[in-house]
């Protein structure tokens, strides 16, 4: 938004300008990875250090240091209101996964009218292979719809280090296959796990069913999701919350 005057400035520090931001910009390091975004950071302090500097100074020291086109990737998120929804479809395919991927502006009302709007979405995939391993692929879908290929693949989770600024809604078979891979995922993405799907239903997008069989898997770890999802297994509050929606 356009600040006239110190007042009207002061006016834009609200919990959109914090939270969206903080939001968008851990999506964005990210995705580029932790020494680019930092290299980038440097430039940026470096060659502003004795003067003002802007936004656009900082998208472009980011562009430097990574070699992408983090300016048009940025100028979208911090112009455009609201956030995508992904919808995810799995098949096997080359020995790996393939996941065909559709993206839309998530309401939280399900009445909304849907705005047409498209995000360059920068995602990353953590998926589990045959022999165990746990890798990354970062993709960014810059169209309406696209498609990943995660070779040797046998589940996978399309928001790493649950930092992406989206909402994701996987189809039945990504469900399932993700059922083996809940263990490995870390401790800050399971929590993202759970408050998705309750999302997703509690704007008509999902039934319940996801959110409750990831509560139950979960209920067994130790960390702060973990424990979250035992309590709520235990009283009985994930029955309560499938009566109150």
């Amino acid at each position: 938004m356009e600040a006239k005057n110190v007042e009207e400035a002061n006016e834009r520090f609200d919990a959109v300008t914090y939270n969206k931001g903080q939001g968008v910009l851990r999506m964005i390091e990210n995705y580029l990875g932790e020494e680019d975004f930092r290299s980038g950071v440097r430039i940026y302090l470096d060659r502003h250090k004795w003067s003002n500097a802007t936004a656009g100074d900082f998208w472009r020291a980011l562009d430097e240091s990574s070699g992408r086109d983090v300016t048009g990737l940025a100028g979208v998120w911090i112009t455009e209101p609201g956030h995508p929804m992904v919808r995810c479809a799995v098949s096997e395919a080359d020995g790996g996964l393939t996941v065909e991927l559709e993206q839309e502006r998530f309401f939280g009302d399900p009445e909304a009218v849907p705005t047409g709007q498209i995000w360059p979405v920068p995602m990353v995939f953590r998926y589990g292979t045959r022999d165990g391993a746990v890798r990354e692929a970062r993709y960014l879908l810059a169209d309406r719809a696209g498609s990943v290929h995660l070779p040797d693949a046998v589940w996978y989770y399309p928001n790493g280090a649950g930092a992406g600024f989206y909402r994701t809604a996987l189809d039945d078979r990504s469900v399932a296959r993700l059922a083996s891979g809940i263990g490995p995922l870390a401790p800050e993405e399971r929590p993202a796990l759970l408050a998705n799907p309750w999302a997703l239903a509690r704007a008509r997008q999902a039934t319940l069913g996801t959110g409750r069989e990831h509560m139950a898997r979960l209920s067994g770890q130790h960390d702060l999701a973990g424990r979250a999802a035992h309590g709520a297994v235990q009283s009985g509050g994930a029955n309560r919350r499938t009566h109150a929606a």
